[in-house]
């Protein structure tokens, strides 16, 4: 009965010893001055392990402050040395502890627990504070400042496209280059660009934009999104900016061929270029016209739509017509009177009849003996008409001579067309070169 008590005891303590050894456990301690260290076996956190576990080791750096260097020492059993008088300090036993990173986690380490307390040690070294911001519209500012507060670096990039207007036709300073970040900073503080992305509704209906790198080029309004790695972390910055249509300008109508003056409302043929592009009627621009009758200078109205916009005023010359002879109907033959004759002159343009005093005056020549007389027609240089031309009319004598009882005596008259002379003595007898002539 003893026997089986004594052996009994003896398994008892050969488990209890058993788990003794296999389940030791050890402090884990960290020195660190700013930030926190956080030790864990598996997903709980520990501040023992036991011999065997596999420790985890994170670090948290405090504002300002990135990690430098972390280093672990294993602090062996203490030990009081024979030959060492009792009052003699304590001797800790010391190793190196290898660290393996964590590449999917920053600042964390692991390693896997010994027989012995273990102290982790973590340096620390300012970490750049970036702030990335988009300053007026259009520049990107990057302030960097570290703990104390002071300012390290302030870099302003300008010329990219982040404005609040971008003009269509003229985007294309929309990349966005951070080589002075890098140039001026460089080491750990360097700023790398990481993405630019842009999104919107194009104008006029269009569909919605993006989000795509690839700079906008239609109408709309946007928003560009940038993405920024600096100082081991990742910024983004975004601002709204909208690409407006571009306003038409006249110098954008290619000059206008000269039109001559018909009488008709006249719309010449108008091209409209944006540099080297010939826009198109209908989708880029409504066309009008005003004024554009009587000889003069035209007016031709360009009003934008589509990715245009305004309206833009051109001009062309509207040149008055030149008379020309065959406009001037045929005068019939005027009898002679021994007066000035002027008879009616009528002048056409096709089907259209001038007026005189409107469009042009008349003088006349040689226009009282019998004869070939003179019209001369003469545009007046106010109307739709320029220049002068010429046309004749014939002056004829009677056929015979006039009734001489209706005549005053001694009225000289014309006798036939030979164009002798004759004065009236009484009734029905006259002299005609002398001689005396009776009227039947």
């Amino acid at each position: 009965m003893k026997k089986k008590i004594f052996s009994l005891l003896v398994l008892v303590m050969t488990a209890m010893t058993a788990s003794a050894i296999e389940a030791p456990t050890y402090a884990l301690t960290a020195v660190t001055e700013h930030g926190t260290v956080t030790f864990k076996v598996g997903e709980n956190t520990v501040t023992t392990a036991k011999e065997g576990d596999v420790v985890t080791v994170s670090v948290e750096p405090a504002t300002g402050y990135a990690v430098k260097e972390v280093s672990g020492k294993w602090y062996a059993a203490e030990a009081n040395s024979r030959r060492i008088q009792a009052e003699s300090p304590e001797i800790d036993l010391l190793s190196d502890i290898t660290l393996t990173p964590d590449n999917s986690l920053e600042n964390t380490w692991s390693f896997t627990m010994e027989r012995a307390d273990v102290q982790i040690s973590v340096s620390y070294k300012h970490r750049h504070i970036w702030d990335f911001s988009v300053v007026d519209g259009n520049i990107l500012k990057a302030v960097c400042q570290n703990q104390s507060g002071d300012c390290d670096v302030v870099i302003t990039k300008t010329g990219i496209a982040l404005l609040e207007e971008v003009i269509y036709g003229n985007n294309n300073e929309a990349a966005i280059d951070l080589t002075t970040f890098n140039e001026a900073l460089g080491g750990e503080g360097e700023a790398e660009l990481v993405s630019i992305s842009y999104e919107g509704t194009l104008l006029n209906g269009g569909a919605t934009y993006g989000p795509t790198a690839t700079v906008p080029t239609l109408p709309g309004d946007y928003t560009v999104t940038i993405k920024v790695k600096a100082g081991g972390n990742d910024y983004e910055v975004e601002t709204d900016f909208k690409l407006e249509q571009k306003t038409m300008v006249g110098e954008m109508i290619v000059p206008i061929d000269n039109c001559i003056y018909n009488g008709q409302f006249q719309e010449p043929t108008v091209v409209v270029k944006d540099g080297d592009k010939v826009l198109t009627i209908g989708t880029d621009y409504l066309l009008g016209f005003d004024d554009n009758v009587n000889a003069g200078l035209g007016i031709v109205m360009v009003h934008g739509i589509g990715n245009y916009k305004g309206t833009a005023y051109a001009t062309f010359n509207l040149l008055d017509k030149e008379l020309t002879a065959d406009m001037i109907e045929a005068i019939a033959d005027q009898s002679y009177t021994g007066q000035a004759i002027e008879p009616a002159v009528v002048v056409k343009d096709g089907e259209t009849v001038l007026e005189e005093g409107r469009d042009y005056s008349v003088t006349y020549e040689n226009n009282v003996e019998v004869g070939t007389a003179t019209v001369t027609v003469t545009a007046w240089t106010s109307g739709n008409y320029r220049g002068e031309v010429k046309a004749t009319f014939n002056i004829v004598g009677t056929t015979g001579i006039l009734a001489v009882g209706s005549s005053p005596a001694d009225t000289t008259v014309r006798y036939d067309l030979s164009g002798r002379k004759a004065k009236a003595t009484s009734k029905g007898v006259v002299i005609v070169d002398g001689k005396k002539v009776v009227i039947k």
